[in-house]
């Protein structure tokens, strides 16, 4: 009898075929970690090989057609298998795990981020022309248990990410590279890890969660000998860093962590943004492409990790910044238990200007996109805009206003209006907004217009999948491997 349109597994036994219907809709990554499995990608093994009907053609998947049979590269497939692997261990971790068929949220779990949030920043990169993530969703959601929360602690992020390096089997280069946000439902639970089912999430985790980004919370929360102690992991950069936390602390001595949900849930949707730069940097390679014109390149080359740190150094407004604090505190964490060296200070440096260009990249991310969507509104009939298109219709409104108003034909209100509306969108930030962070500087605009440039040159399906040997030894990919959470390596 014929079947349907569709993905099939055809088991081959001593009592003949069995065709077994995939599910793809209800469980695309368990579908594709079974193709994967099936074409001998990761493992080898008698597995039944996937095929997909369509207009009465059987077909097989493999290297060369499964973009074609699957609608996504085989290393994708691939990539899938190896996240199956990855999602199983960081369940010892986190916590319960989520599968496609399972009701969210658990029992006594609570949802911080959601699915309406993961879509909506995706959304802002592909405004901005990045579509890395079309192909696989980097999200895992788990059911987190949490045992007990004091106002004055300082509990962890419901958002975070990690990697997983796929080695080959001489282990001298990566040949996949796969990065995982981890959203993690809160589980308030009693000693024995029973849930307390309550109806609401405490006000006191709340605020343990944002004490984070307050500075004096973490004056209260470790002794004076614990913060030396922690300073000292610096090196010859102690006192530098410890006069800007003295300054961060002062700044917020007399203001209370904020202790309301919505800046909470507001906080974690757009660290999602913050881990996505994470994936987009570790992407790019160190040189700058060559089939670009000499002055493009020449612009392109402005942007370096390198002068990233120097601006940073020279930035003393963003010393006593709640992202400054909060990465100062965890590039020093970093580096526990290691004698104090170069090289710990070295690194140190390098986690803490990584940490701060993802914060503040993915600040003028957001913003570009919500200057993005002031354009739309205020020039509907453009349709899309693109950033090229906004950047040249702000030169022309700083510039030439005469002419920008009969271009776009636009009255004088509706221009005032534009130009509030646009410097509204570089402080919606929430790091801005409610915590009193500097709005995006000049400086770091030099740097992070040709940096999205340069990942939009890269983004497209030639490289989404590669990671050369080249991009390992590079400055974004030290910074980044070298900090505790990202120490995962799986070998083929």
């Amino acid at each position: 009898m014929p079947f349907a349109a569709g993905t099939y597994a055809v088991f081959t036994t001593t009592e003949g075929k069995i065709t077994v219907p995939l599910l793809e809709s209800d469980a695309p990554i368990t579908v594709a970690n079974f193709i994967a499995l099936a074409e001998d990608a990761l493992v080898g093994g008698p597995f039944p090989r996937p095929i997909r009907l369509a207009a009465g053609i059987t077909r097989k998947l493999s290297l060369r057609n499964s973009r074609r049979i699957l609608g996504i590269p085989f290393s994708e497939a691939a990539a899938m298998a190896l996240v199956e692997r990855f999602m199983k261990r960081e369940v010892l971790e986190n916590g319960f795990l989520y599968n496609d068929n399972d009701n969210r949220p658990a029992q006594g779990a609570f949802v911080l981020t959601n699915d309406d949030d993961v879509e909506e920043m995706f959304g802002v990169l592909k405004s901005l022309g990045l579509n890395r993530f079309a192909f696989i969703t980097p999200a895992d959601v788990f059911a987190k248990p949490i045992l007990h929360i004091d106002e004055d602690h300082i509990a962890p992020a419901t958002v975070e990410s990690g990697l997983v390096f796929q080695m080959a089997k001489n282990q001298n280069h990566i040949v996949q590279l796969i990065f995982r946000v981890m959203i993690m439902d809160p589980m308030f639970v009693d000693e024995r890890g029973r849930s307390l089912n309550l109806t609401r999430i405490p006000a006191k985790y709340v605020e343990a969660v944002l004490n984070s980004l307050n500075p004096a919370a973490y004056f209260r929360a470790l002794k004076p000998e614990q913060l030396d102690a922690l300073f000292a992991r610096a090196g010859k950069f102690e006192g530098v860093f410890k006069a800007s936390f003295s300054g961060a602390v002062r700044k917020w001595q007399n203001r209370p962590t904020p202790k309301d949900l919505e800046t909470l849930r507001v906080w974690m949707k757009l660290l999602l943004l913050h881990e996505f730069t994470h994936a987009l940097a570790l992407n790019m390679p160190d040189r700058i492409p060559t089939d670009l014109s000499q002055e493009e390149q020449a612009r392109l080359s402005r942007f370096s990790v390198t002068a990233y740190i120097s601006l940073l150094n020279g930035a003393t407004g963003l010393h006593t910044s709640v992202v400054y604090t909060k990465n100062l505190f965890k590039a020093l964490q970093a580096v526990e238990g290691q004698e104090v060296s170069s090289a710990t200070q070295n690194k140190v440096v390098r986690l803490l200007a990584l940490e701060m260009f993802c914060d503040r990249f993915s600040m003028y991310m957001f913003e570009t996109y919500r200057k993005l969507l002031v354009y739309h509104e205020a020039v509907p009939d453009m349709g899309e805009i693109t950033v090229e298109a906004m950047r040249k219709m702000e030169k022309q409104r700083l510039t030439n206003l005469a002419a920008f108003r009969t271009v776009n034909e636009l009255t004088d209100a509706e221009i005032a209006t534009l130009a509030a509306k646009m410097e509204e969108a570089e402080t919606e930030h929430i790091y801005i907004s409610a915590f009193g962070d500097p709005a995006i500087l000049d400086a770091e605009r030099i740097i992070f217009e040709p940096f999205l440039d340069l990942i939009r040159h890269f983004d497209h399906e030639e490289t989404i999948n590669t990671f050369t040997e080249e991009q390992s030894r590079g400055d974004f990919f030290k910074a980044t491997s070298s900090g505790e959470s990202f120490q995962r390596t799986m070998q083929t």
